[in-house]
């Protein structure tokens, strides 16, 4: 199960999904850190390619997983967990969070599979949503200056009024 670690990094890192299909148990699924559920190797390729293009141009994603523990073993399943440090970088600006994972392995042919994976982060104090709340600030803040403006100008204009051409 240990074996399974540095393939599944290596895949992870280098953006290579295929790498660890022969790892998938082929009832395969998974929820990921964004609350996303996949099915089998396909899903898995597909969601890796959402996440490129989340990624965009020049993105990169690093993961280092560290296990909580030995695994609990029993006769052809297993259950294992642990954290995951990551960084993902978008558009130059680099996130990095650490994530919470839980697998559970199953025992076909004498080989060991991973038949389901959940992955989260903390919902709140993660970089995503920091990113986000800056993002939204910024966007009240501007919003607030022009409705500023924008009566400032109508609050003038009724006070003062245009001035009436003389009367000949």
């Amino acid at each position: 199960l240990r074996a399974m670690i540095p393939l599944y990094e290596q895949a992870a890192n280098e953006g290579k999904p295929a790498l660890f299909e022969p790892l998938l148990d082929p009832e395969f699924s998974a929820v990921m850190v964004t609350g996303d559920e996949l099915k089998g190797s396909t899903g898995l390729n597909d969601y890796w390619r959402e996440m490129q293009k989340t990624l965009g141009e020049g993105g990169k994603y690093h993961v280092q997983v560290k296990l909580a523990g030995p695994a609990t073993i029993g006769n052809d399943m297993a259950v294992a967990h642990g954290t995951t440090d990551e960084e993902a970088t978008i558009s130059g600006k680099k996130m990095q969070y650490v994530g919470e994972w839980s697998a559970v392995f199953r025992k076909r042919d004498g080989q060991w599979k991973v038949l389901r994976v959940h992955a989260s982060m903390a919902p709140l104090s993660n970089p995503f949503v920091a990113a986000l709340v800056q993002w939204r600030s910024i966007c009240w803040a501007v919003a607030g200056v022009l409705f500023g403006i924008v009566m400032g100008w109508t609050t003038s204009r009724m006070m003062f009024g245009r001035k009436k051409p003389a009367t000949p």
